[in-house]
């Protein structure tokens, strides 16, 4: 268990719930430090209470595990449309594989415009679709 939960947690206690269910990229002080105040707060007393903290704790800690998850899969999603925008907008007057290849790396890095400026990727996508300047 956490170290510093360690004078939280009876060491039996300890002993049943083993190591937190972290993974390899997560930060075991971060987990201690939510585990840590949990603990302070809750002050559990019976096996059950204990048991329960845990549970809130784990849980607390996939929500968060899930929140970046969740963001990393809109992101992808938004990046993936945009440039699906932006490769089906492009003129289709290049009849060469090596262009269709250039065309779609360029619609990969305007795609990525949109999250840097989104300004610069709005006038990109103007120039390539050739929409109106209102749109």
């Amino acid at each position: 268990m956490a170290k510093s939960c360690a004078g939280a947690i009876p060491f039996d206690i300890q002993i049943i719930f083993g190591e937190p269910p972290l993974l390899p990229d997560e930060d075991l002080e971060a987990y201690e430090f939510l585990a840590n105040r949990v603990h302070k707060a809750i002050n559990p007393k019976s096996i059950f209470e204990h048991v329960l903290t845990r549970d809130y704790i784990n849980l607390v800690w996939d929500v968060g595990r899930l929140r970046l998850v969740r963001n990393e899969i809109l992101q992808n999603a938004q990046m993936a449309g945009i440039k699906s925008v932006l490769c089906t907008v492009r003129p289709a007057e290049h009849h060469l594989p090596i262009a269709a290849d250039i065309a779609a790396h360029d619609a990969e890095k305007d795609a990525a415009r949109f999250f840097v400026d989104p300004k610069a990727g709005q006038s990109a996508l103007r120039r390539n679709s050739r929409l109106p300047n209102w749109a």
